[in-house]
């Protein structure tokens, strides 16, 4: 355990050094019939983003996080998904790699795409909106790892996703899909 002096918030906060974990305990399905009862308020359909996994994190407070999502997407709906951080402000900065494996190809292979975002100095944003799109259904696997650097607003650090196209199919987010934190 250790104490972290942070001179721009005028704190000393207390840290663990210890990772804290939420997870999907039970499959979360998005569809047009919100049958999974996930809908939040003011959303129409499966096109509407959720935040399953998320946490708080404080103004000028850092955190290293690590998204792990088991998804099974229909041809029908496809998915998009994208990683937000409280409102950006001036000061925050964003460093982070993601993997996704997607849909298999009609070849048998799966379609990989890597990617990185770095935003050192101005007004982090997250991982902006990515979407996936396939001709059969299957198993996406999502991997990130970032670390944030808030600037003066608090806020959700927070994994969103929806389906691509609104549809009566289940987008499910797989349990045993988790985001895992440590504020420091």
């Amino acid at each position: 355990m250790s104490f972290i002096s942070n001179s721009d918030a005028g704190i000393v906060s207390h840290v663990t050094n210890e990772f804290t974990k939420k997870f999907i305990a039970n499959d979360y399905i998005i569809d047009s019939a919100d049958t999974g009862g996930n809908l939040p308020d003011g959303g129409t359909n499966g096109a509407t983003y959720r935040q399953p996994l998320k946490f708080r994190l404080g103004k000028y407070e850092r955190a290293i996080v690590r998204v792990v999502a088991l998804i099974i997407a229909d041809a029908d709906c496809d998915l998009k998904w994208k990683t937000t951080v409280p409102t950006a402000a001036t000061g925050s900065k964003f460093y982070g790699t993601f993997g996704v494996s997607a849909l298999p190809a009609t070849e048998g292979t799966d379609a990989v795409t890597d990617g990185f975002a770095n935003t050192v100095d101005g007004s982090a944003t997250g991982f902006p909106e990515d979407t996936i799109t396939g001709s059969s259904d299957g198993l996406i696997t999502l991997k990130q790892d970032f670390v944030y650097v808030n600037a003066g607003t608090s806020g959700d650090v927070a994994f969103e996703i929806a389906q691509n196209t609104n549809n009566a199919a289940d987008l499910v987010l797989k349990a045993g899909s988790y985001l895992q934190y440590m504020i420091f």
